[in-house]
């Protein structure tokens, strides 16, 4: 259904993660490579086999065995029966010095139909029978954890949109209809009752909210003596910054489209992982793994982890609950107003240089939260309480973003993780945090050192 020949979909193609953190050609590569020499192993001990010549006397050519005047055909060896070999990761693989294909040139045969605006994306799918449908939630969030709790709903506010049902599960609401405007409409004039029991501090006070919150501290890297470097230097200077939630915004709104019956599920969506959105579909829709297919399709880019996974879990819920498929597309305000942002960060900074300028200390302190697990729609329909992502190095304060980039024999970086739920939905924003730190950080080493005469100190304490 999508442009692409080559259709990525949890039935058809192996479970090789997610195609985060630069994961493709880092993890992929070396597995595709591994799998394919494994393969072409046992076509050469097939191919010998048939020719009657050892696999040393053998060579290919694009897919085609040579050796002695005779030849053989990958596609001859298979003859149409299933090609399933043990895995063992002993065949050798091809030399870099051999290539012929990575690193070539290649004519990039997708983009005229991208420049023309031929490509078919997730936003243009449609199937048969399908209905539109559209999320209702309050513009923005409450704390992760405290949902979007229903009061009440009036229905028959919806009355004269033709074809427009209402759909719950828990305090999970959404609308279809035939006409994607009319689904459009009957999100908007839906009334719901909301609880609206404030659960954040006020955005002037979050920063204070959480340098004063109880944190799980890890030393993540301690060089040398800062303490007695910082005393004995001649110049020293501090930064506090105080940065913010950062939106992923995408180019275009997150989509989905999804076809549930009582014994399995098709859903198409743009989700970096398929498989691990296959996993949480599986107990959000009470069917197993393996009844559920979903299938990757071109979507608008982000730089991190947006709303992908949350509107094909939307997309999921109100198949089930109208018995057909359903095309879910965010609006600005389901976007913008329930993004898992890039955590604020609070980034305190203090560096030391000697008589000459040269940086001998560097601390910096880190405060953030970690990246939220459960996604909205889960959250909304299941009652999930709130769940964080694990420990993982690109959510603590970085080394190679805090004075990397300069000799300190002198350092010492602490990581401040926030414990609590009461902040906003968090996710990985290119590059996790690093933004934010390399900030704070080369603020404090670009603190203008005065002229000669004797220890002198800076402070600043700008938001970003």
């Amino acid at each position: 259904m999508c442009s692409s020949d080559l259709t990525l979909e949890t039935s058809v193609t192996p479970n090789q993660g997610g195609t985060y953190s630069s994961r493709s050609i880092q993890v992929g590569s070396p597995q595709i490579r591994t799998a394919a020499a494994e393969a072409r192993q046992a076509l050469l001990k097939m191919a010998s086999d048939r020719l009657g010549l050892a696999p040393t006397q053998l060579s290919v050519a694009k897919g085609v065995v040579s050796g002695g005047g005779k030849t053989v055909s990958y596609g001859e060896l298979i003859g149409g029966k299933r090609f399933n070999i043990a895995f063992t990761g002993n065949a050798p693989t091809k030399a870099t010095s051999s290539y012929k294909l990575v690193g070539a040139k290649f004519p990039r045969n997708d983009m005229p139909e991208v420049v023309n605006g031929t490509r078919t994306y997730m936003h243009h799918l449609r199937v048969d029978g399908m209905l539109h449908g559209r999320v209702v939630r309050p513009r923005g969030q409450r704390a992760y954890g405290a949902g979007a709790r229903i009061v009440s709903i009036d229905e028959s506010s919806l009355r004269d949109i033709p074809g427009a049902r209402v759909l719950r599960r828990g305090d999970f609401l959404g609308v279809v209809a035939p006409s994607e405007w009319d689904a459009v409409r009957a999100a908007r004039d839906l009334k719901v009752v909301w609880d609206e029991t404030p659960s954040l501090p006020p955005f002037d006070g979050l920063h204070a909210h959480m340098r004063a919150a109880k944190t799980a501290d890890t030393v993540v890297l301690d060089t040398g003596n800062a303490s007695d470097a910082f005393e004995r230097a001649a110049h020293r200077s501090t930064f506090s910054a105080r940065c913010p939630y950062q939106s992923h915004a995408p180019f275009a709104p997150n989509c989905a489209l999804a076809d549930v019956k009582a014994d399995s599920a098709l859903v198409m969506c743009s989700s970096q992982d398929i498989y691990g959105a296959r996993r949480v579909l599986a107990p959000l829709l009470g069917l197993k793994e393996q009844q559920i297919r979903v299938q990757f399709c071109d979507g608008a880019g982000t730089y991190g982890r947006s709303c992908y996974d949350d509107v094909a879990q939307a997309a999921a819920l109100l198949s089930q609950l109208a018995h057909a498929p359903v095309r879910v597309q965010f609006m600005r305000a389901d976007e913008h107003g329930w993004d898992p942002y890039g955590p604020a960060h609070i980034g305190e900074v203090r560096a030391a240089a000697d008589a000459d300028g040269r940086i001998v200390a560097y601390e910096y302190h880190g405060w953030h939260h970690h990246w939220s697990l459960i996604e909205t729609s889960q959250q909304l329909a299941q009652g999930s309480a709130p769940d964080e992502w694990p420990n993982l190095v690109s959510q603590q304060v970085s080394p190679q973003n805090c004075g990397a980039m300069y000799a300190i024999a002198n350092k010492r970086l602490v990581d401040h993780r926030l414990t609590t739920a009461n902040y906003l939905r968090a996710g990985w924003l290119r590059s996790p945090l690093d933004l934010s730190m390399a900030f704070a950080s080369e603020q404090a080493i670009d603190a203008p050192i005065p002229s000669p005469g004797g220890r002198a100190e800076s402070t600043s304490s700008p938001a970003t």
